[in-house]
Order: structure tokens, then sequence, then C-alpha cells
């Protein structure tokens, strides 16, 4: 950042803090050295809320989950390569729910961009992007204020689908637990005949 948005960012801060407008003048000019540079107090002001923002940042907490139930990487990475299960559930929309966007770039924010500009959709952005090889898991993510405790399931489980190698003792077990819960349907991977594919068929 530049010295004329560090000086931006300091500004607002002391003012969302209550400092008079003649105290915030008083210690930005305190803060600027002969050479018209931040001394070490002020650097060490503005280290502090970017520690502060990245704090928040890595104590977000994020629920990712996919809009489809059909790919066959994701069935081979998050479900023991088909001997687990996909659980689907009927997610409300909110505030908290984002589409991943992919990217063969990297989003950055600045200080300036979320205190001065306050611009909140950039630091979303790194919540909410992924290199564009990941595509085919077409992620929603549910973002909330803190990960470090428990959540609610994002809403009622509509059905849950068991993998082409679910062994019969698992899906036994399962059916079993998930037929207490009202309304859940069950269904089994299937490979399509014609072409390397699955379909999810339903009983």
């Amino acid at each position: 950042m530049s010295i004329e948005d560090k000086i931006q960012v300091l500004r607002v801060q002391m003012e969302k803090e209550g400092w008079s407008a003649g105290k915030v003048t008083e210690e930005l000019q305190k803060s600027l050295t002969q050479k018209g540079e931040f001394n070490d107090i002020a650097e060490n002001n503005i280290r502090k809320l970017a520690a502060k923002i990245h704090k928040n940042r890595d104590n977000t907490g994020i629920l990712s989950l996919s809009q489809t139930c059909e790919s066959i990487l994701m069935w081979s990475h998050y479900a023991a390569e088909h001997r687990g299960i996909c659980i689907e559930f009927a997610v409300p929309i909110s505030d908290s729910l984002h589409e991943v966007k992919y990217s063969p770039d990297v989003p950055h924010y600045t200080l300036h961009d979320i205190i001065v500009n306050r611009n909140a959709d950039n630091l979303l952005l790194l919540f909410t992007t992924k290199h564009e090889h990941w595509s085919y898991e077409k992620e929603i993510r549910i973002i909330l204020d803190r990960g470090d405790i428990l959540h609610d399931v994002p809403g009622p489980i509509s059905s849950i689908i068991f993998g082409l190698r679910t062994t019969p003792d698992d899906e036994s077990l399962v059916r079993k637990v998930a037929s207490q819960v009202n309304g859940v349907r069950f269904g089994k991977c299937c490979k399509a005949s014609d072409k390397f594919a699955v379909r999810i068929e339903y009983a």
C-alpha cells in the first residue's frame, strides 16, 4: 500500500473506534517521520490491523458442498473410491450460501480495500475461489463467522446414495439408521453402459 492508503486506513480505523477528528489528525501527524514515511509505531498498528483480519479469516467456518452427485472424480476422491456414501441435503437459500468461482488467478485484497473502501467482496473471493482444475466439483460453500464450534447440518437430509463398492454391511447399517429420518430416499451408483459415467438409481 502507498503511504496515502495507509494514512486513510488508520484514519478510518481510529474514527471507527470513536476518536475525535482533531485527535485523529494529531496522531496521524505524529505517525510520520521527517521523510514523510510511517514511523515504527504506525507501521506496527498497520500490522496489527492486518493480523486481526487474517485471524478473522482463519477462524471462518466453511462447509463445502457439491451441486452434483454423479462425478466420477468426486466419488473417487471423497468417498473412499466408491466405498462410501453421498448425503444430499435440502439446503435453503441464504446469504451464507456462495457458489465457488474457478480461476487460474489467486484473488488479492488490501487493508485499504476492506477498511476504507469496505469492499468485503474482495475478502469473500478468498473463500469462494479455487483453481479452474477443480471446476468439476461444482462446489457451493456455506460460510459462517466461526469455524471452531459445531454447527447444525445445512438442511434436512433428502437422500443417501451408496457408492459402487459400498459393502452390504455398511449399506444395511446406513439404511437402518437413516430410515428413522422422515422423507429420506436411498439411491445407488450404477455404471453407465455406453460411456464413462455413473448414474443414480433410487429405490
